[in-house]
């Protein structure tokens, strides 16, 4: 079985998936443990791979339950709903501005940080936009 290439980035792996739907989009996933898999073309996306390794950090943060049963399940619904509605917007899931926070903290609050395509906040108030309260 032939092996996916890999790479590294704050000591994660992050594989490049040549299958789709990684193939036909450009497009990520996060499997903390295991690593980042993102399309062959974006493997050096310093953006992208800063907001996915956002992901790493929430579940650092809030646990390996709240990560695979809150966060993972609305963010992979959230990913779905994008691709089948043109005007839902990914970004404004709480699961997804959340992860953009801890990154740019972590990463020092960096001058290059692409807000419009990974915002700190919801752009619209709807279900899923705020963040869960206790």
């Amino acid at each position: 079985m032939e092996r996916l290439p890999m790479r590294r980035f704050e000591n994660i792996r992050v594989f490049a998936v040549p299958i789709p739907p990684f193939s036909r989009c450009q497009c990520a996933v996060t499997l903390p443990g295991i690593g980042i898999l993102v399309s062959p073309d974006v493997t050096d996306d310093v953006a992208l791979l800063r907001h996915e390794f956002g992901h790493i950090l929430q579940r650092r943060k809030f646990g390996w339950l709240f990560f695979w049963f809150r966060i993972a399940p609305l963010s992979l619904y959230s990913c779905l709903c994008q691709s089948f509605c043109t005007d839902y917007h990914h970004a404004d899931t709480w699961t997804e501005w959340s992860a953009n926070r801890l990154s740019f903290v972590y990463f020092g609050h960096p001058a290059d940080w692409k807000v419009r395509s990974f915002p700190f906040r919801p752009s619209v108030s709807r279900p899923h936009s705020a963040f869960p309260s206790k």
